[in-house]
C-alpha cells in the first residue's frame, strides 16, 4: 500500500515545527556557548544530544497525533471540572457533531451535558479519584439530537508534578449494537426455556389424551352401535386423536434436535400448521387455507417451514382490528425464468412453490 502524499497545509505545518525545533537548537547553542567561554574545553555533546531528544520528541508527537484523529474510538481530554478541551472525530460523530469543533463550540464547559444522568459522572470521578491506574465504567450518554445511547467509558487522570490530578485522558465506546446482541441472545434463550416447558407439558398431556381415548374405545365396544352414547364416544375418540395431531405439532415446533432437510408435501406441512394456529387464535380470528396445487414437493426442514407460517400469521393477526377479522394463507406453484442473464428474486431457473403471503383484514 503507498503512501499517502501529504497536502499543502500538513507540508506548511511540518515546515513550521521544523523551525520551531531549529530556534530551539540555536537557543540552547547559543547558551551553551555562552556558559562555556570560560572553559578551556567546550562540551559540543549536549547540543546535538538535546537536539536528538527534542526530534524524538516531535516524530513521537505526530505518531500520537496521527492515531488520534484515525481511531475508531472516541477518545477526548477534559479538565476535572468539565471543560472539553480536545476530542477526536470519531467521538464528534459518535454523539452526533459533524467535527470536533462543532462538538467544542456547543459543549463548551459543560461535559455534563454529554452525559444521561450527570450524577453518573459524579460517581465516576469519584471512583477515578480513588485509583492510581485507568478505571472503566458503563452508563449512558447523550447525543446532539437528545438520544441515549449505552457506552463505556474509560478514563484516567494526567496528574501535575505534585501528583494532584491535572486533566482527564481516556476513550468512549459506543456498545448499543453489543446490548442489541444480548438482548436478542436473552429472548432466544427465553425462547428456548419456553420451548422446553412447552414440550414437557405436552408429553403429560399427550399421555392424558391416550388414556381418555383408550377408555372411550373400550367403553365403546361394550355399548350397541348407532345409539346416542356410542356416537358420543366416538366424538369422544375423535377429538383426542385430533388433540394428539395438535401435540405432535407442538413437538415438533418445540424440539432441539438438529433435523436435516427432506422431502416434503408442502400442503401436508401448511395444514399441520394450521391446526395448530387456528387453536392458539382467538374465536374472532378467521384462519383461511388456499391451496392450489397440493402434490408439490420441497426439500426442507420441517420446524423452518413451521416457524415462517407461525410468524408470518403473528405478524398478521397483530394488525388485525380489536374485533377481529380474517387471515388467509395462500400455496401455489410458480415458475422462475432467467431474463437477461439473471433470474427473478436471484433463483435459479424451475419450478417453485410460492407461499404468497398471510393476508389479513386489518390495516398492516
Amino acid at each position: 500500500m503507498r503512501p499517502r502524499k501529504p497536502d499543502q497545509e500538513e507540508l506548511e505545518a511540518e515546515l513550521r515545527e521544523l523551525r520551531r525545533i531549529n530556534r530551539d537548537l540555536e537557543d540552547r547553542l547559543y547558551k551553551v556557548s555562552q556558559a562555556s567561554k570560560d572553559r578551556p574545553h567546550p562540551a559540543k555533546a549536549p547540543p546535538f544530544a538535546d537536539f536528538n531528544q527534542t526530534l524524538e520528541q516531535y516524530f513521537q508527537f505526530r505518531q500520537f497525533e496521527r492515531f488520534f484523529e484515525a481511531a475508531g474510538l472516541g477518545i477526548f481530554h477534559s479538565s476535572m471540572e468539565g471543560s472539553i478541551i480536545r476530542v477526536n472525530p470519531s467521538l464528534a460523530a459518535m454523539f452526533g457533531y459533524g467535527s470536533p469543533g462543532e462538538l467544542l463550540d456547543d459543549v463548551g464547559n459543560s461535559a455534563r451535558i454529554m452525559y444521561a444522568d450527570p450524577k453518573q459522572r459524579t460517581e465516576f470521578l469519584e471512583q477515578l479519584r480513588q485509583v492510581k491506574g485507568s478505571f472503566k465504567m458503563e452508563m449512558a450518554f447523550r447525543r446532539r439530537d437528545q438520544s441515549v445511547f449505552p457506552g463505556i467509558i474509560t478514563a484516567w487522570s494526567v496528574r501535575d508534578k505534585k501528583g494532584s490530578p491535572g486533566y482527564l485522558e481516556g476513550f468512549i465506546e459506543d456498545i448499543t449494537k453489543q446490548k442489541a446482541l444480548e438482548e436478542s441472545l436473552r429472548q432466544s434463550e427465553k425462547l428456548e426455556a419456553i420451548g422446553t416447558l412447552t414440550s414437557g407439558i405436552a408429553h403429560d398431556f399427550n399421555n392424558i389424551l391416550a388414556a381418555v381415548g383408550n377408555l372411550a374405545l373400550l367403553v365403546l365396544e361394550e355399548l350397541p352401535p348407532g345409539g346416542q352414547a356410542a356416537r358420543d364416544l366416538e366424538q369422544i375418540v375423535r377429538s383426542t386423536d385430533q388433540g394428539k395431531d395438535l401435540i405432535a405439532s407442538i413437538l415438533s415446533f418445540s424440539r432441539k434436535d438438529e433435523i436435516q432437510q427432506e422431502p416434503l408435501v408442502f400442503s401436508t406441512v401448511i395444514k399441520e400448521v394450521a391446526k395448530l394456529l387456528q387453536a392458539s387464535l382467538p374465536s374472532s380470528v378467521a384462519l383461511d387455507l388456499e391451496i392450489r396445487d397440493p402434490s408439490g414437493l420441497v426439500e426442507a426442514k420441517p420446524g423452518d417451514i413451521q416457524k415462517v407460517i407461525i410468524n408470518l400469521c403473528t405478524n398478521a393477526r397483530d394488525a388485525l382490528e380489536p374485533d377481529g377479522g380474517r387471515i388467509r394463507i395462500m400455496v401455489d406453484n410458480t415458475k422462475i425464468r432467467a431474463k437477461g442473464g439473471q433470474t427473478q428474486l436471484a433463483l435459479e431457473p424451475g419450478q417453485y412453490i410460492h407461499l404468497r403471503s398471510a393476508q389479513g383484514t386489518g390495516a398492516g
